[in-house]
């Protein structure tokens, strides 16, 4: 694993890109956006990111993206001040980045797997929209509560903003969610699958039982692995 850190345009504090190499031959870039707050740990074996790393990382370069917080802050603390414009900014430069370091080529396939809120901010980066041959969300939304002071969550644009940017989307988008989300209301989960009818493989997946992290699932039988579909998903779309 490589870790790599660039500038921010929020406060000039670090972006973290963790490059973990394809350890076979090649085909492609999975680009890996976490839910809201959230940050990529490269210790944590049990993150679907590791999960999915397992299963792709021979034929894939791997990358996880921690965009740029308030040190010494945890959580929704570490956003205060954070705009979903900066937030889209940093994953835009982040891919820049990747350009410019060689880690992977506009010629790449570009796979974009978007957690949560990570799939959301994936709307409001048209350039990465135009680059992606897939794009995976799970169990992401394009809406807020009109009350919210999330930070984020705050500044993010109207639905309609961030829904156009996908409808143009011409590659294979795959939609993954949980039955019992409690999160991410499905009728915003819905309004984002709508948008990507113009997709050219579109997949729609609802785990019966599970959580908003797919990562708990009613009715017992034993572990779950929940990124082992995600990665059959991903190998079904390849052109």
């Amino acid at each position: 694993m490589r870790r790599h850190t660039l500038q921010s345009s929020f406060k000039q504090l670090l972006i973290e890109l963790f490059i973990y190499p394809a350890t076979g031959g090649k085909q492609g870039t999975i680009l890996f956006l976490k839910g809201l707050y959230s940050v990529h740990n490269p210790q944590d074996n049990a993150s679907l990111e590791a999960g999915l790393a397992e299963h792709m990382n021979d034929t894939y370069t791997i990358v996880c993206i921690n965009t740029a917080r308030l040190p010494d802050a945890d959580g929704a603390d570490a956003f205060i001040g954070k705009t979903f414009a900066e937030e889209c900014e940093d994953v835009h430069a982040a891919y820049t980045e990747l350009i410019a370091l060689g880690v992977c080529t506009e010629d790449d396939r570009l796979i974009i797997v978007g957690n949560s809120f990570g799939g959301t901010t994936v709307l409001g980066v048209p350039e990465l929209i135009r680059r992606a041959e897939t794009i995976l969300m799970i169990g992401s939304g394009c809406g807020k509560s009109p009350a919210t002071e999330k930070p984020l969550l705050q500044t993010l644009p109207e639905e309609a903003v961030l829904l156009k940017n996908l409808a143009g989307f011409t590659g294979a988008f795959i939609f993954v969610r949980g039955g019992k989300d409690a999160v991410v209301p499905r009728s915003s989960q819905d309004k984002i699958i709508a948008a990507a009818q113009q997709a050219r493989v579109l997949i729609t997946c609802t785990f019966a039982g599970a959580s908003h992290n797919l990562a708990f699932i009613d009715g017992g039988g034993g572990p779950f692995d929940r990124a082992a579909p995600l990665a059959r998903f991903l190998a079904l779309t390849g052109k």
